[in-house]
């Protein structure tokens, strides 16, 4: 289904404006207030002058969270299920109240 998705959204591309950036971004899933999104972003590195990135945003404080760098369509599936579980991970911490009851890490002095 996350494939299906993907591909969905990758087509949606094309459809979509550029920003002033000349990046495009569609949205593949939204879990809480995160957002996993296909960018294509402008490259002078990329054969087609364009690269492909999956990122995870948080509406909320309207920030990336994470992102990777795709060089085809199955690599952008791969990362796109990654980050959805972190997006889970991370909308089940904020729901349990931040920390969640884990311990805290130890200082190094």
């Amino acid at each position: 289904m996350i494939a299906k998705r993907v591909t969905q959204s990758y087509l949606g591309l094309f459809l979509t404006s550029k920003g002033a950036d000349g990046s495009r971004a569609a949205v593949v899933a939204r879990i809480g207030v995160f957002e996993v999104r296909l960018v294509e972003m402008p490259s002078f590195n990329a054969p087609e002058g364009l690269s492909l990135w999956v990122e995870l945003y948080d509406r909320d404080l309207k920030l990336n969270v994470d992102s990777c760098k795709c060089s085809d369509l199955d690599e952008a599936i791969d990362a796109t299920h990654r980050l959805i579980d972190l997006a889970r991970g991370l909308n089940n911490e904020a729901r349990e109240g931040g920390c969640g009851g884990t311990e805290p890490l130890p200082l190094d002095l």
